[in-house]
């Protein structure tokens, strides 16, 4: 068989810059295959749900394209009474957007002050072909708000006493959740935990076997599953499944979201992050194992699926058990 045509991975994103740098999210990083994207709405409907009952911190899944959309939609009162001006509700999203995006370029939770005077944090959830969305959650004070707090709030949103949309204010401001700092702050520990797990199991998902795959994709799944070892093309594998290489290659993006080629290194560094973990092999048999043909290579792509290349992986889960 021919070798992996290299040419035809997918880069690796950027992930510098400061989030003021961008006008939209969509300026700050690259896109994600469609498959994996499905795959977090999926892993991560299971896991907000379950997290909806054991924390008291509202929280809320955004992704990544949708950097215009209310944080936490409604999620209190007064989200809802802030959203009814123009005024106030452009410097909420701008609030927002910026957040969003230093979390993002920073690849890393970030937390601030809202507006209104609210608690407020973005954990990203990185895929390594890029961000997946985030988890947004807060809105809530830390510590009990005063009068004169909620004069402070009033009077730089320019209201004034005896309005109806002053009494509204009030009650709106009153209404938010206190939560104690450092619940907040394990909240958001938590979160970072299962921003990473959510990504796993995202893409796990997204690699996986699909019912509804055309004959063709399902075959060729079958064909990396049981020869990762081998010298794997497009070209070869698009021949096994009777089927022209551009027409394959259309085919099987469409089934999975991804290029072939990005699914079989994805697919082979998958099989490496196993083998590294439970076996004692030198990396050089790994790499050889997983169907690499260099150290050079193995290491390139690994580190493009994960983050790090794969002897320091190993170190971490060595140092971590």
């Amino acid at each position: 068989m021919m070798a992996p045509e290299e040419n035809e991975d997918v880069d690796s994103p950027a992930n510098g810059g400061r989030a003021s740098t961008y006008a939209s999210l969509s300026d700050a990083v690259l896109p994600v295959a469609a498959g994996m994207q499905r795959a977090f709405q999926l892993v991560c409907n299971h896991w907000i749900e379950r997290l909806r009952a054991v924390i008291k911190v509202p929280i809320e899944v955004v992704e990544v394209p949708g950097s215009d959309t209310p944080m936490i939609s409604q999620c209190t009162a007064l989200c809802g009474v802030m959203a009814q001006t123009e005024r106030t509700s452009l410097r909420c999203r701008h609030f927002h957007r910026e957040l969003r995006c230093g979390a993002v370029s920073a690849r890393e939770a970030r937390c601030a002050i809202c507006p209104n005077d609210c608690e407020v944090f973005a954990v990203p959830v990185l895929a390594n072909s890029g961000p997946l969305g985030l988890i947004e959650g807060g809105r809530v004070f830390t510590e009990p708000r005063s009068e004169s707090q909620f004069w402070k709030l009033a009077q730089v949103l320019g209201n004034r006493g005896g309005s109806a949309e002053l009494q509204a204010l009030r009650a709106a401001y009153f209404s938010v959740p206190s939560v104690p700092a450092p619940e907040v702050a394990a909240t958001l520990g938590l979160l970072r935990f299962i921003a990473t797990r959510i990504s796993q199991e995202a893409e796990a998902e997204a690699l996986g076997p699909d019912h509804s795959d055309p004959p063709a994709v399902a075959r060729a799944r079958k064909i990396v599953a049981g020869n990762l070892a081998a010298r794997l093309s497009v070209t070869e594998v698009a021949r096994e499944v009777c089927l022209s290489k551009d027409h394959f290659s259309k085919l099987f993006k469409h089934a999975t979201g991804i290029p072939f080629t990005e699914y079989l290194g994805r697919m082979r560094t998958a099989r490496g992050r196993s083998l590294l973990q439970v076996s004692s092999k030198r990396i050089t048999e790994v790499a050889f194992e997983c169907g690499f043909e260099s150290i050079s290579h193995f290491n390139r792509i690994f580190k493009r699926y994960t983050g790090v290349t794969p002897t320091a992986f190993r170190h971490s889960k060595r140092a971590g058990s």
